[in-house]
């Protein structure tokens, strides 16, 4: 079964708290099934393993919330990366590129369990590309995907201090076995 640490799920719901107003959370909670909103917690322990149902009833309460700009994919994506590699695994972000894309499978591994093989590799000077390949029974949304650009984007950003521009050429939402990312700084 697909687990996510905790530090993953605190992030995703201080991004959400500190967007929205405690009763736009309370109508938003209001409005999922029973059992995403079992799931939903005040705090989640950071070295924790949770289920990764746990994140998707995260993201179902997020579509509840109202769309705000900066609120998208892609900037919670970059929020996680930041949260997670600012504090409880600082340590762990190197400050070259190789090493950090060299790094990413192990990276991702630290915070999830059971989910998908990520492969990265550097493709020249001031770029790599990497891949998802998911486990039987999980599929990534377009959604999921925006927030891999703005997480892997973040994470490279903070370790190489250049500015990092991410894509997605191939999503297994549109029938590819696997989902291809490039990121160029």
């Amino acid at each position: 079964m697909a687990e996510v640490k905790g530090v993953i799920l605190n992030a995703q719901s201080l991004f959400l708290k500190s967007r929205y107003s405690e009763a736009e959370m309370q109508q938003a909670t209001a409005t999922l099934a029973p059992d995403d909103a079992a799931l939903l917690k005040p705090r989640y322990l950071d070295a924790a393993w949770y289920p990764y149902q746990s994140m998707v009833a995260l993201r179902r309460l997020m579509r509840a919330l109202p769309q705000q700009p900066g609120s998208g994919p892609a900037e919670v994506g970059a929020f996680i990366a930041e949260h997670t590699f600012t504090g409880v695994y600082q340590g762990l972000l190197a400050k070259e590129p190789s090493k950090i894309v060299g790094n990413m499978a192990w990276l991702h591994n630290l915070v999830y369990r059971d989910l998908n093989a990520l492969d990265a590799h550097i493709t020249g000077d001031g770029s790599c590309a990497m891949d998802y390949r998911y486990e039987s029974g999980v599929r990534p949304t377009r959604a999921v995907c925006q927030s891999l650009i703005g997480f892997w984007g973040k994470v490279l950003e903070l370790g190489t201090g250049a500015k990092v521009s991410g894509a997605h050429p191939a999503c297994v939402c549109e029938g590819a076995e696997r989902c291809e990312f490039t990121f160029a700084w």
